[in-house]
């Protein structure tokens, strides 16, 4: 039954769906902050630089992609360039457990650490923009939201069916020599860059539109930041950006170097939070169409507060873990975190006006990549920071970053009350008018 909902294998979208798959096995490993975060910890990279060097990888790029995205636009060669960058978004990363075979001088491998995570970062912004572009080309417009859903079905069971079993091998080579376990990863990313080419061989099977360029419209950029909903929307994703960065900076580290967790355990958390979330999904929106944007991001941040402040008073505490994960976790991969991720989005495109959606959008890309970089690196400054109260272990250390961050928490919950009043009035004068 399920086969017969899936396109005919000679249609763009059939071949899309395969790419996403294939595409999903070959960033199984460089997407992934759970494997290239133990890599760093082996390649003894200075904890208070994690931050720093995350920062740096979305930071750059973001700025970057400013400057180049009207020449790529120009171009309509959409399928080569995104094949080309998704092949160097896997390959330049893939290159650091080499270097560390090679050398293992601490400077050396961060700065090759700082030079190829932020290359590797670049590509992948490029090839997501170039291959929504795609999408919205090749795919007809009454199929859109089932096939987009059916291609991140695709890219993530490729996740989930490679996450674990490369885990499993690493964790095995855990107590053997640096030499051994960094060929070992090296190898695993070999594997993984291998899928990119029947990646590319489907995607070349795609037969892109060609588009008849029209003069430049004008847009005013600043008009998101005049709206008061909007600019409250941009904010309150800024802040949830911050604490999304706090914790993701260092919550790897937390759990594979106090908690002891193996790659495989903590894979398998991180998974199991995706996959409720993914299912969980189409309830979250029926709660934002019933509650709205304001209580509906009240609940969440508050729920995030909640998870937050249970784990830093609770310290190593596994039961609360299961609370702190639906939580809080990351503020990204998990229900609470990935919820308010599709609320922000949908309400920075729904609140404004037509003619402003173009800016509006290119607003929230900023303010998303923007924030989460800050964050990042503000984390770094924050881990230096706790070392200032006299840490005696990692433990210690880590358990005064994370209750410093708690505040950032407090004023993401205060923007979504003020932004829920915003709105109350807004209602409220429309009805009165």
């Amino acid at each position: 039954m399920f086969i017969k909902l899936l396109p005919k294998n000679n249609s763009p979208v059939w071949n899309l769906y395969m790419y996403n798959l294939f595409l999903g096995c070959a960033l199984t490993i460089v997407s992934s902050f759970t494997f290239m975060d133990k890599l760093m910890l082996r390649m003894n990279i200075d904890l208070e630089l994690l931050g720093t060097i995350k920062g740096v990888m979305f930071l750059l790029p973001a700025i970057i992609y400013q400057f180049i995205a009207v020449l790529l636009g120009k171009s309509q060669k959409e399928v080569q360039i995104c094949a080309v960058s998704y092949f160097l978004r896997v390959l330049l990363p893939g290159l650091l457990p080499f270097l560390a075979l090679m050398t293992d001088d601490r400077k050396i491998l961060t700065w090759w650490t700082i030079i190829l995570l932020p290359a590797g970062m670049m590509f992948a912004v490029i090839a997501n923009n170039t291959l929504m572009t795609i999408y919205r080309k090749v795919i007809p417009a009454e199929k859109y939201n089932y096939s987009i859903g059916m291609i991140n079905m695709f890219f993530a069971l490729a996740t989930y069916l490679l996450g674990l079993p490369f885990a499993w091998v690493l964790d095995k080579m855990e107590h053997l020599s640096n030499f051994h376990f960094f060929l070992a990863f090296g190898i695993s990313q070999l594997v993984t860059l291998a899928f990119e080419f029947p990646a590319i061989f489907c995607l070349l099977r795609v037969k892109v539109p060609r588009t008849v360029l029209q003069g430049t419209e004008k847009i005013n950029m600043l008009a998101p930041y005049r709206d008061k909903k909007i600019r409250m929307v941009l904010l309150i994703n800024i802040l949830h950006r911050f604490v999304n960065g706090f914790m993701g900076a260092y919550i790897t580290v937390y759990f594979i170097e106090v908690a002891r967790f193996s790659m495989t355990t903590l894979l398998s958390i991180t998974i199991a939070l995706g996959m409720i979330l993914t299912v969980t999904m189409p309830g979250a929106g029926k709660a934002m169409d019933r509650w709205g944007y304001g209580r509906f991001f009240i609940v969440l941040s508050g729920a995030m507060l909640l998870g937050a402040t249970l784990f830093g008073l609770c310290w190593k505490s596994l039961l609360v873990l299961p609370v702190f994960a639906l939580l809080c976790w990351d503020c990204n991969t998990n229900p609470a975190g990935g919820w308010m991720n599709v609320g922000e989005y949908s309400a920075s495109s729904k609140l404004t006006s037509q003619k402003n959606l173009k800016a509006t959008v290119a607003a929230y890309s900023i303010c998303f990549n923007g924030g989460l970089s800050a964050g990042l690196l503000m984390g770094s400054a924050l881990y230096t920071f706790a070392g200032c109260f006299g840490a005696a272990d990692l433990s210690a250390r880590l358990h005064t970053y994370f209750l410093l961050t708690l505040p950032f928490f407090g004023v993401l919950f205060g923007a979504s009350l003020y932004f829920n009043k915003l709105l109350a009035d807004s209602e409220k004068n429309i009805k009165e008018a």
